[in-house]
C-alpha cells in the first residue's frame, strides 16, 4: 500500500491556552490541500493518534504547543485513504 511521507504542521490557533478550548490548524504537507481544524487538545491527540502518530510524540507535541503556537511532527507517513479521511485532502477546487 502506498504512503506519502510528509509532516504535520500544527498551529495553535488563538491566545486561549486551557487543554478544553485550544484551537489548532493541522495541515499534512506536501500532499495535503486542505487544513484541519480542532478544538482542545484531547481532540488534538484523537486526530494524532488517528494519524498513526504514537502516543508518546502526540503528548510531546501537545505539551509543546502549550508554550510555543507551532510544532512541526515530521516524517509522518499516511495513505491516501488517510489524507480524505482526515481531511486533508478534497477533489473540490473552488
Amino acid at each position: 500500500m502506498r504512503q506519502d511521507a510528509g509532516y504535520l504542521d500544527i498551529l495553535r490557533t488563538d491566545a486561549v491556552r486551557t487543554p478544553a478550548t485550544a484551537a489548532y490548524r493541522v495541515t499534512f504537507s506536501p500532499e495535503g490541500n486542505r487544513d484541519v481544524y480542532l478544538r482542545g487538545e484531547d481532540g488534538l491527540r484523537s486526530f494524532l493518534k488517528d494519524a498513526g502518530i504514537t502516543a508518546g510524540h502526540s503528548d510531546q507535541a501537545v505539551s509543546a504547543l502549550r508554550e510555543d503556537p507551532e510544532r512541526v511532527i515530521e516524517d509522518v507517513r499516511l495513505t491516501p485513504h488517510q489524507v480524505t479521511t482526515l481531511g486533508f485532502w478534497s477533489d473540490v477546487t473552488a
